[in-house]
């Protein structure tokens, strides 16, 4: 990857981050050297980015593509159906990696984790996860 050996593996790659929420992701991405996109479908969230954005985000507002207040799970999308729609032969990309997001409350942090754990297939993936692609 360009930039591994200065500290930004990232460097020269476009990152979308997708239910960006407050952008820390899409910081964090952004100090490895992607060139990110974070959306997110809430107005709240999208206005807690840009308190939280330097120059080098870019957040895009107003999708309403979920009306505010309906977060129902039902109206996302599961990791299956984004797979499904990026590995499309017409969209020209292939998933390379899946991989969960647990919060522990009790430490206040975060870990990546398997998409299958302990044998339950998809268990790490039910709620927040990670999907990285390449363009073909």
């Amino acid at each position: 990857m360009k930039g591994a050996e200065t500290g930004r593996p990232l460097e020269g790659a476009k990152v979308l981050d997708i239910g960006c929420g407050g952008g820390l992701s899409s910081e964090s991405l952004s100090r490895l050297g992607g060139d990110v996109l974070g959306i997110d479908a809430s107005y709240e969230n999208i206005g807690v980015a840009k308190v939280h954005s330097k120059e080098d985000f870019e957040f895009v507002e107003g999708l309403s593509v979920i009306p505010k207040g309906t977060h129902t799970y039902e109206k996302f999308l599961k990791p299956k159906e984004l797979i499904s729609i990026m590995e499309d032969n017409s969209n020209g990309m292939k998933v390379v990696d899946n991989s969960g997001i647990w919060y522990n409350p009790l430490n206040n942090s975060w870990k990546v984790v398997d998409r299958d754990i302990m044998g339950v297939v998809n268990s790490g993936v039910q709620s927040n996860y990670l999907l990285t692609a390449v363009k073909l």
